[in-house]
């Protein structure tokens, strides 16, 4: 119908003015296509050009996998403070931000009124690249993006380092790499941070741990249960690291003892290193103290290779992604599993007999972002719900790869929350909307986070917050 419309307007020019009128559109059109090439990389719409390149580069390791610094160099950086300091690929994501919102809409943060939008901090990245770009590469230009001008101090410490954003985004920005690369220069050049991380990085310095607690405490909680110990049961197949969680916080210890009970009833070959067990060094890591992270890390490799280690059992899933995905730059490769996916695989081999209901009634699992986003583990949690009698397992509107998180990734374990603004709070309302009766997760994180959130609203009464292995232990037919 256009095509005739258009042939009824050209008739009267002819063929030769009908060719007049094609030559000159042919030219419009390319010129405005010319002018748009030129104004794009000028404008928002920029994205249309660098989109496609930021999605086929990509990183393609582990999403649990920070950059390691080098920290040895005579020009070694300490952290992002300044333009230059971010590598390429971190300059086009600048570059590629749709705008489109979809990152914000995920985040925590930006849930709980923190000052914290993913996409405003690469908005604010963005602009400050338009509007002196030469702090890409002139060196004596100081300009630092870490300032209340462009990305304050409160910004970068909102982020739980949950992976919503990025998970959301169309063109596969990576958020959460610069914004602990600008956490470590605040930590490691500033030394500017929250003051309660001030006890934490003491702790993990002196005793090995965020804790503080003495490192001859890391085995009191297997007393009176028969675990054994690495170095007296060398041929043991996997080592159980417990983690520091697991060890010193009384909540988590009871996990612990619920996973020790169920690997004896399903005959698994494992032993526990004891008050010889390092720290692995995550919250470190995510708080920006990556010289700190690097001697724990590297501590701890070598303790395993002492040990003749290849095979670890963890039930926390930021000790599970440390471990997986960040030791073999230190020359860590071990065959790593969580708690979840092993009791999985031994209920289905039949290696244990289920016959109690943990506790039954309806139950809701909260994916813990280390375990579900980091590593795609969101399904054996289930099946081994599923496997329990008496069990009905509901869904939380966000839960998979769309969960929120807990509030305690990033290190923000240890960062004090203004009341209203507490992202367990948040994350607890959403799971109470299923009308469970058991909130269940597989972190000791999490479960901190969500018990004080049951508590804040005075529903401990009503409402359980559980382990999977807390679970599975009282379901074992003893």
């Amino acid at each position: 119908m256009v095509s005739t419309l258009f042939a009824s307007l050209l008739a009267p020019l002819g063929p030769g003015g009908a060719g007049t009128v094609s030559d000159v559109a042919w030219w419009v059109h390319n010129l405005v296509v010319l002018t748009f090439m030129n104004l794009l990389p000028l404008s928002k719409h920029f994205h249309v050009v660098t989109s496609i390149p930021n999605v086929f580069f990509s990183k393609l390791e582990p999403a649990g996998a920070l950059s390691k610094q080098d920290l040895e160099s005579e020009d070694a950086i300490y952290g992002t403070s300044q333009m230059r300091h971010f590598n390429w690929k971190q300059v086009l994501d600048m570059y590629s931000c749709t705008e489109c919102g979809r990152c914000a809409s995920q985040c925590p943060a930006t849930a709980t009124g923190k000052p914290l939008a993913p996409r405003q901090l690469m908005l604010d990245l963005r602009d400050a690249l338009y509007e002196h770009p030469e702090m890409v590469l002139d060196e004596a230009n100081e300009t630092k993006v870490v300032s209340e001008n462009i990305i304050s101090d409160e910004v970068l410490w909102s982020c739980t380092t949950c992976r919503a954003c990025e998970e959301a985004c169309p063109v596969m920005i990576e958020y959460v790499d610069k914004i602990v690369d600008m956490r470590r220069y605040l930590v490691q050049e500033e030394a500017r941070f929250p003051t309660e991380l001030t006890k934490a990085f003491q702790g993990m310095e002196r005793q090995g741990n965020p804790w503080g607690i003495g490192a001859d405490k890391r085995a009191d909680w297997a007393q009176g249960l028969n675990v054994p110990l690495l170095a007296e049961n060398p041929e043991a197949e996997y080592l159980l690291f417990v983690g520091c969680a697991g060890s010193f916080d009384d909540r988590a210890q009871k996990i612990t003892q619920a996973l020790a009970k169920i690997l004896e009833a399903g005959g698994v070959s494992y032993a526990i290193l004891g008050r010889d067990e390092p720290c692995n060094g995550d919250t470190a890591r995510r708080l920006g103290n990556e010289y700190l992270y690097q001697t724990m890390a590297a501590m701890a490799v070598e303790t395993f290779t002492g040990m003749n280690v290849k095979k670890v059992i963890t039930n926390c899933p930021h000790c599970y992604n440390t471990i997986k995905n960040e030791f073999p730059q230190f020359g860590g490769d071990y065959e790593v599993v969580h708690a979840a996916d092993l009791v999985a695989d031994l209920i289905k081999r039949g290696k244990l007999k289920l016959s109690g209901d943990g506790g039954g009634g309806t139950v809701v699992f909260h994916d813990s972002c280390y375990l579900g986003r980091y590593n795609d583990v969101y399904e054996s949690p289930r099946e081994i719900l599923a496997a329990l009698a008496g069990v009905e397992v509901v869904e939380a509107e966000r839960s998979r790869s769309t969960g929120m998180c807990c509030g305690a990734g990033g290190g923000r374990m240890w960062i004090e929350e203004d009341p209203s603004q507490r992202v367990n709070t948040l994350r607890v309302e959403q799971l109470l909307e299923t009308k469970a009766g058991t909130i269940a997760s597989a972190c000791p994180y999490c479960m901190t986070m969500l018990d004080d959130g049951v508590k804040s609203k005075s529903l401990e009464d009503e409402v359980q917050t559980r382990d999977l292995m807390e679970l599975v232990a009282g379901s074992l037919d003893t």
